[in-house]
């Protein structure tokens, strides 16, 4: 496979990283319609009606982890750098042939991974088929659209082996042992999405949660040999240990006070429940359908089902005059009894006031919390905790040993690593409100009683 030139033919001006320079293929790409459709999909939802800055999209957000994961690929390719032989060594194999095509792929994968989002992101994912998510559409619309014909326009004889690469990257799937190290720089536990959209969504919600010395955290990376998958794994030096604690912080503050705050939530059920009941998006099987929808097409439909009073739901999301209040909320830290004791509750009141007026919100959901991180803590298993989903990463001391990360940080072997919290919301008049919260209470009561 040849490497090929790339000769910079355009630029684009961001927020965060200045200008973000695109070579040919990369302007074909995001100059098709499946790609240019991401400026109309927001980046959080409607997180907006909380923090009016959030209104960027996942369209910035694509060209920034394209940026950024280059940015960590070039840090190891410096001559400079401790690790620069055995990772150049590592992209030179049949599949990838040199550094520059390895260099490349990363960038289109990157560019690439977020091409199937819904509207308005992750609160659309409902609708699709049991089991997929939008990594599942990124890789239909890959394989099956107009971007498939621009990058068989571009690698000609090698299109077949370059989308295979691709869409393995995004994938579960394992792939070739030279491509771990890409996958983790694209989708690991520190990786260009993670901060990215940290940083970037900090920016536009105008909050400090989510920034850290990204820069310093990128600075101090390593790679080592991986035994287990084979190829590389990404590991750390010493001197980052504490910007990776900042990280960890970051996204912990992020979803506690931004992704799980309790009005964007209660929006997020809000066009759950439309989407459910119009069945307005039609994909089916042909994952590559989403590409017909976007914001803007979603948000005339709750308009007019709103203004028509057709949907309860679509005039929650269009009128803000009168919306469910908050009656109950766990911890942060609920555990699962505590949360099958609320949807109870949950249920026994919808049957008195309707199943409209009574919204249970788990977040992220009942089964599992959500995890902070995928790091090896050292902790005792809890609500389940599978350590088949943790890794053991690796810290490079001075002298070249390494040792695990849970034994040099005390900090992640003590700190919170999993969110767990259930809401419990209402609807009505300020009487109606107070109604049912005694009736909460009765409830309560009487479950205690028996």
């Amino acid at each position: 496979m040849k490497a090929m030139a790339e000769e910079k033919v355009d630029k684009v001006r961001d927020p965060i990283y200045g200008f973000i320079h695109l070579d040919k293929l990369e302007k074909d790409i995001i100059n098709t319609r499946p790609f240019q459709r991401l400026k109309n999909i927001k980046q959080l939802s409607f997180c907006y009606y909380v923090y009016p800055g959030a209104m960027h999209t996942r369209f910035e957000h694509s060209l920034g982890v394209m940026e950024l994961a280059t940015k960590v690929f070039d840090h190891f390719r410096h001559k400079g750098h401790l690790d620069y032989a055995i990772f150049e060594k590592n992209m030179k194999s049949k599949e990838l042939a040199n550094v520059d095509t390895a260099r490349r792929i990363l960038r289109l994968t990157a560019l690439l991974h977020d091409i199937g989002h819904l509207p308005y992101s992750h609160s659309a994912e409902t609708i699709l088929p049991s089991g997929q998510k939008h990594e599942d559409v990124s890789i239909a619309i890959i394989n099956n659209s107009e971007v498939t014909k621009v990058i068989k326009g571009s690698f000609k004889s090698d299109a077949k082996k370059i989308i295979r690469i691709i869409t393995s990257l995004l994938s579960k799937d394992p792939v070739p042992e030279e491509f771990n190290i890409l996958k983790q720089i694209i989708s690991g536990q520190f990786d260009a999405d993670r901060i990215d959209y940290l940083i970037r969504d900090s920016r536009h919600c105008g909050v400090q949660y989510g920034n850290f010395d990204s820069d310093r955290l990128i600075e101090t990376l390593r790679v080592i040999h991986d035994p287990e998958k084979g190829g590389l794994r990404l590991a750390i030096d010493r001197g980052g240990v504490h910007c990776l604690e900042a990280l960890i912080l970051a996204r912990y503050f992020m979803f506690t006070q931004v992704y799980f705050h309790r009005t964007r939530r209660l929006y997020d059920k809000y066009l759950e429940h439309f989407l459910a009941e119009s069945k307005y998006i039609d994909i089916g099987k042909d994952l590559t359908k989403a590409c017909n929808y976007d914001d803007c097409r979603i948000w005339v439909e709750i308009q007019n089902q709103a203004k028509s009073g057709k949907s309860f739901w679509a005039k929650r999301l269009y009128d803000r005059k009168s919306h469910h209040q908050l009656i109950n909320e766990t911890s942060d830290h609920a555990d699962i009894k505590e949360l099958q004791q609320m949807g109870l509750l949950a249920s026994v009141l919808a049957k008195y006031y309707g199943n409209n007026n009574i919204i249970f919100d788990v977040a992220p959901e009942m089964k599992k919390p959500h995890r902070i991180h995928k790091f090896y803590t050292g902790k005792k298993d809890k609500d389940g905790e599978d350590k088949k989903e943790l890794e053991e990463l690796m810290v490079v001391l001075d002298d070249g040993s390494e040792k695990p990360l849970h034994e040099e940080s005390e900090w992640l072997s003590k700190g919170p690593d999993t969110l767990h919290v259930g809401r419990l919301y209402a609807f009505g008049n300020e009487g109606k409100i107070k109604e049912i919260k005694g009736k909460a209470e009765e409830i309560k009561r009487k479950t205690k009683e028996g």
